[in-house]
């Protein structure tokens, strides 16, 4: 009975994880929590600032310091409004195949300059300090293998097993 339940207990977990990843993927917490802790951060230091007259807020009058406060805090909320939902957009599709009329529309004078950018084979002086790049094509090589005549065998690779022309003589 315990070797039925365990494996599927197991299942039943892997699957449980598998679900919650997906989960936590789409949500996105940890991005967010990332995202919240950053602009409490930018909003507790706008907050002490003010509180203390201290950065922008010194040597400006008390209606000043409230417009400027209520500025700032009002762009931290929209470049964090910004972060999340960009954070949160979805990812566009991309076409699986281009439509036959997007070629017909490329000029003809393309396709002409297009082969005079891509660098020729032209082998340069001196490699090492040459400034133009060398394209090199692979050598091309065959493997042939090796001919076997009807009197050559093969050579044992166990040296007991070997026999010997010398031992077979005497």
């Amino acid at each position: 009975m315990n070797s039925v339940i365990i494996p599927i207990i197991t299942a039943i977990l892997g699957a449980l994880i598998i679900i919650l990843t997906g989960i936590q993927q789409l949500k996105k917490y940890q991005e967010n929590w990332i995202l919240f802790g950053t602009t409490e951060e930018a909003l507790r230091r706008e907050y002490y600032f003010y509180t203390n007259n201290a950065g922008d807020y010194k040597n400006i009058t008390s209606d000043q310091r409230k417009v400027d406060l209520v500025e700032k805090v009002e762009n931290i909320l929209s470049l964090q409004y910004a972060s999340f939902f960009g954070a949160h957009k979805e990812k566009p599709t991309v076409p699986a195949a281009v439509p036959a009329a997007v070629p017909a529309a490329v000029p003809a004078a393309v396709p002409a300059a297009v082969p005079a950018a891509v660098p020729a084979a032209v082998p340069a002086a001196d490699p090492v300090f040459s400034s133009t790049p060398t394209v090199l094509a692979p050598k091309k090589t065959e493997i042939k293998p090796k001919k076997r005549t009807a009197t050559s065998k093969p050579k044992s690779r166990n040296p007991k097993k070997r026999t010997d022309s010398k031992k077979s003589r005497k």
